[in-house]
């Protein structure tokens, strides 16, 4: 602890810093250290502090991984396309960085073109714009269910929903988004 000083005092900022990199995306869960100190109090017959390790190591893996989560969705950019509670419309989310920054509804059949522009256009200014002073894998609280739900959608393993990610080809995108409209089957 800290407030020992000395040595106490460094063994704690040396954790501090390792834990705050590890979530900052700089460097892994410190989870081999708290492996080695559990493995010290099992041969110590201390149990019950080992078992706190052990689960407190579970919560370390859990946290990491749904910071990678979070870091991934935040790398996508494209449309996720969805049924629309109006039969000939559909839901399209405009997506960059992960989250949500335009939400149109978009004819299910034909030509298309403006809306798609529409879209491609949005997504591009966004990107454009950067993730926002806090960089890519900075995400509200609020909005980092968003997020992975947006993920989830890119990833195809949501049905009834398609996807188009954004390479930069803005004509290739919305010829894409159109196509796309037909994968996406009625509400």
């Amino acid at each position: 602890a800290p407030c020992r000083g000395g040595d106490a005092a460094q063994a704690h900022d040396a954790a501090a810093r390792a834990l705050a990199a590890a979530l900052h995306g700089g460097g892994g869960v410190p989870i081999e250290r708290l492996r080695r100190r559990r493995a010290r109090l099992v041969l110590d017959q201390r149990f019950e502090e080992a078992a706190a390790l052990r689960d407190a190591e579970v919560a370390l893996r859990a946290a990491g991984g749904r910071l990678r989560a979070v870091r991934e969705a935040r790398a996508l950019h494209g449309v996720v396309l969805a049924p629309h509670r109006s039969p000939g419309l559909l839901a399209a989310f405009a997506v960059a960085f992960g989250l949500e920054v335009e939400r149109r509804a978009i004819p299910r059949t034909g030509e298309g073109r403006l809306e798609a522009r529409a879209l491609t256009v949005t997504v591009r200014h966004a990107v454009d714009a950067g993730p926002g002073v806090d960089g890519p894998a900075a995400v509200h609280p609020e909005r980092r269910d968003e997020a992975l739900l947006l993920a989830e959608a890119f990833s195809g393993r949501i049905t009834g929903v398609a996807s188009v990610r954004y390479t930069g080809a803005d004509d290739v995108f919305g010829t894409a988004v159109r196509n796309a409209r037909a994968r996406v089957p009625a509400a």
